[in-house]
């Protein structure tokens, strides 16, 4: 091999290093770019929610309760709009009923416990564990199996 061909095949391996490395630092700019951007996207949404839940606290629960319930309408109301047949509404609305109850018993055991009463508050999260359990279970069954 030649002193130029040697020459040749060392220029063309280094530039092969760089572009490895211009390769790694482009795709490690674009990573941090898009963690400054989330970042920055992560604090202009929770620092106004902090802002308002600290300066405002009652409004900010009711209006965070009116969103989730809100939520929670526009999901079964979604589901409904699908299949309008009275088999498919009444298990829908059921399970919306049920989901419902389940939050309120919820909301009623950490109303205990922030009142310092864990025993009710327990008893009252144990008997929404258990119905939750139940009603999955018998979901999962076949069927035959009923």
């Amino acid at each position: 091999m030649s002193a130029g061909a040697a020459l040749h095949a060392i220029g063309r391996f280094f530039r092969r290093v760089i572009s490895g490395y211009r390769r790694v630092l482009g795709l490690t700019t674009t990573l941090l770019a898009g963690a400054v951007v989330l970042v920055a996207a992560a604090f202009s949404v929770v620092l106004p929610l902090w802002w308002f839940a600290t300066s405002a606290p009652a409004a900010y629960t009711t209006t965070v309760t009116v969103a989730l319930v809100a939520a929670f309408a526009a999901g079964v109301v979604s589901r409904l709009r699908r299949d309008w047949s009275v088999r498919r509404i009444v298990p829908i609305l059921r399970y919306g009923v049920e989901v419902a109850g389940a939050g309120f018993l919820l909301y009623l055991g950490g109303m205990l416990y922030a009142a310092r009463r864990p025993i009710p508050a327990a008893v009252m999260l144990l008997v929404v564990l258990l119905w939750i359990g139940l009603r999955a279970s018998s979901r999962s069954r076949k069927p035959t199996e009923r």
